[in-house]
């Protein structure tokens, strides 16, 4: 999740300087810029957690896939076609639980 709020910090900082400057910064200057974007970058994932949205690794991590296994072995929980997505979104909400969280 660091490298993710990273990158929104970057991000940030890149576009904070175009807008106020019309400069876009690199390198070392972008470097030490990106601390002071952190906030920003944190405050963002906040705002889509609490929209009810998930940003979550495009791979999923070994945690997640062991929750996922956990809630699947429980009895009576099967993932197949004819019982529907219940068992399904069981283990996908396990997954969740279990991804990478915001550092604060």
């Amino acid at each position: 999740m660091d490298e993710l709020l990273e990158a929104m910090a970057r991000v940030l900082a890149v576009a904070e300087a175009r807008r106020r400057f019309k400069w876009t910064p690199e390198g070392k200057i972008l470097d030490e810029m990106v601390p002071g974007f952190l906030p920003a970058g944190r405050a963002a994932l906040s705002a889509i957690s609490a929209a009810g949205w998930a940003v979550v690794p495009k791979e999923p991590t070994a945690e997640m896939l062991h929750e996922a296994g956990i809630e699947v072995r429980k009895p009576a929980m099967t993932i197949e076609p004819s019982r529907g997505r219940g068992d399904i979104d069981v283990a996908y909400r396990a997954m969740l639980a279990a991804a990478p969280k915001v550092p604060s």
